[in-house]
């Protein structure tokens, strides 16, 4: 009897410290995904801050000179409407 709880006692020993081992195999394998999660994570971010960073300047850009264009437009369009009616008025006087 008294060599079965020895051997029974000596078991439980040997399985806590292989659990032992498995939990320190299994809290460095979740380590090691978790800095490599957050790797890819930042690169993520990066890569999409920059991608919105160059479409906003972009737009920007098309932007202003959309607005450059319709100052032009806005700008030279009475002169020619001047123009024009002027022309119309001169051909009606001859």
């Amino acid at each position: 009897m008294r060599s079965a709880m020895t051997s029974f006692s000596t078991d439980v020993h040997s399985i806590e410290s292989m659990l032992k081992r498995e939990r320190i195999a299994l809290d460095s394998i979740i380590k090691r995904e978790c800095i490599a999660l957050s790797d890819k994570a930042d690169n993520l971010v990066e890569s999409g801050i920059s991608n919105v960073i160059e479409s906003v300047g972009n737009a920007v850009r098309k932007l202003i000179l959309y607005f450059i264009l319709l100052f032009m437009v806005l700008m030279g369009l009475p002169f020619y409407l001047g123009y024009l009616i002027e022309r119309k008025n001169s051909k009606t006087k001859q």
